[in-house]
């Protein structure tokens, strides 16, 4: 079974290519661009895992976070560019599992998006895992193929 993650990102070219490289990584990932959206893909879907960034069209992604924590007890990294500490103590007080400030690390997000796995114990396929940056294949097994 794949880690659903759910993206939710106004930028879209950001969203885009969030989706796209933990696709690669092997996740089933969707994506929202407003709380909207959100709510409208929420009723006939489920997540694992929540990025969620701040700054929306519609609110500040806290809002969401606020309301739907009771229900949800998912894994949840704020992604924003709103970095001042009192902007990252007011995402931690909100319940966000952890918070990245833009322009963020991926090799970092990945990590975190094992970690809170592992902790979960959410079941991952084997998959074959493709390292674009060094043009190699890591393959269910644990071998490496350079290409």
């Amino acid at each position: 079974m794949q880690v659903q993650i759910l993206i939710v990102e106004d930028e879209t070219d950001l969203r885009n290519g969030l989706t796209d490289l933990l696709m690669l990584e092997g996740y089933q990932v969707a994506g929202v661009g407003s709380l909207a959206e959100y709510g409208d893909w929420v009723e006939k879907n489920r997540y694992q895992i929540l990025l969620l960034d701040r700054t929306l069209p519609d609110g500040d992604g806290l809002e969401l976070l606020v309301e739907g924590r009771a229900e949800q007890h998912t894994p949840v990294i704020v992604m924003s560019g709103k970095g001042a500490p009192a902007d990252r103590i007011a995402g931690l007080e909100a319940d966000a599992d952890y918070y990245l400030v833009k322009p963020i690390d991926v090799a970092e997000l990945v990590a975190l998006i094992r970690r809170f796995e592992r902790r979960a114990q959410i079941p991952q396929e084997e998959v074959y895992q493709l390292d674009g940056q060094r043009w190699k294949l890591h393959m269910p097994d644990q071998g490496i193929v350079s290409l």
